[in-house]
């Protein structure tokens, strides 16, 4: 499959990723995704992709929980460091992307 962003061609991998819900933050595992490692950009399968809606169709049920775990939380107001060449804090800066990023339209 050829990238969307930059046209090299994506492999496929295993997808994981959290999103907030009606539920709250909910990690999400086993899927896959055709990656690029050019430029990072994701692309869920068709098969992921109708996972993903089913479990939004139907608020994430209980029963479909496979695991609960405990994740921490960092405040990045409150964070004292920064990067090489950060710009000033009133610019927009880019988002990364990795391989368990979902993509966004």
């Amino acid at each position: 499959m050829a990238c969307r962003a930059c046209g090299a061609t994506c492999t496929l991998e295993q997808a994981q990723f959290a999103l907030w819900t009606v539920r709250g933050l909910v990690a999400l595992e086993g899927g896959q995704a055709w990656v690029c490692p050019a430029c990072g950009e994701s692309t869920n399968t068709e098969a992921t992709a109708r996972r993903l809606e089913y479990l939004t169709m139907t608020d994430f049920p209980n029963h479909e929980v496979v695991r609960r775990m405990e994740v921490p939380v960092y405040s990045l107001a409150a964070a004292s460091g920064s990067v090489a060449g950060a710009t000033n804090a009133d610019e927009p800066a880019p988002v990364a992307r990795g391989s368990n990023d979902t993509p966004k339209e």
